[in-house]
């Protein structure tokens, strides 16, 4: 029997637009300090969960618009 290797889904590009909501926020403050950096090298190549947690920060506590 062969097995085959679980493969990682593509990382979504990079958002740059405008601030969207608190996940956005922490993920500059994360970017700026350093600690994003230290994440991606501890997580060699796998899903960190960054993105994911991103989405649902972004979803829970967005920012108005105007």
């Amino acid at each position: 029997m062969e097995r085959t290797r679980h493969q990682e889904p593509e990382p979504e590009p990079e958002y740059t637009g405008p601030m969207r909501g608190l996940g956005d926020m922490v993920h500059k403050v994360l970017e700026k300090t350093g600690v994003a950096k230290v994440v991606k090298r501890a997580a060699k190549g796998k899903d960190c969960g960054c993105a994911a947690r991103r989405k649902a920060l972004n979803k829970a506590v967005p920012f108005s618009k105007g």
